[in-house]
């Protein structure tokens, strides 16, 4: 699809199965649901990280700092999750407010409603949360897989090539990705005869 100010993006729908019943539920209730099992709790975080997450590995007076946050219009549900972590041993900062509802981001993203994060700052937390969320989103992976190998405290000298190297293969990959959705964004809209003129 293509969206002004946004430019070329795929569009993905999913038919879903009786199994995915529980999603009709209210996001809490859901959050808490998932809760009493640790296993089940950490894959639904890593799905809610993979989708409005960020990882940041960034310098902090000279040392490689690792964090993360999750965003959410659910206030409640991020609530939930903080207190579910807190249970389970780790320390998050939040909910705070990131955009307003009605604001319009630079990205040309505006908000229908008020969008939250929640962070979890403390970098060997941060490593310890990671081990246990099953992440698939190939840009978090290739930043778990960085920010795992650090042994802490480490110097941001040592990191910082790397960190610059696993950006450049992030934006190759989305570069590629954009570029293959106009591809077939075109094709759809060019006519029968100009394809065979091609």
């Amino acid at each position: 699809m293509y969206e002004e100010r946004r430019g070329y993006r795929w569009k993905l729908a999913v038919r879903l199965d009786n199994s995915f019943q529980f999603l009709i539920e209210p996001a809490v209730k859901i959050v808490e649901g998932f809760s009493a099992n640790r296993s089940t709790f950490m894959s639904w975080v890593a799905g809610l990280v993979d989708a409005d997450g960020t990882l940041y590995l960034a310098n902090d007076q000279r040392y490689a700092r690792i964090s993360f946050t999750i965003a959410n219009e659910n206030l409640e549900v991020l609530r939930s999750i903080s207190r579910i972590l807190g249970v389970l041993g780790y320390h998050t900062n939040g909910p705070y407010l990131a955009y307003s509802a009605g604001t319009t981001t630079p990205y040309g993203i505006t908000y229908k409603n008020d969008l939250w994060r929640l962070f979890l700052q403390r970098s060997g937390e941060v490593q310890q949360l990671l081990q246990e969320l099953p992440i698939r989103h190939s840009e978090r992976i290739l930043q778990k897989e960085l920010a795992s190998s650090l042994t802490l405290p480490t110097r941001w000298a040592e990191v910082e090539v790397q960190v610059r190297e696993m950006r450049k293969a992030v934006e190759a990959e989305r570069d590629e990705f954009r570029e293959l959705a106009e591809q077939a964004y075109l094709a759809k809209r060019t006519p029968v005869h100009e394809k065979d003129r091609v």
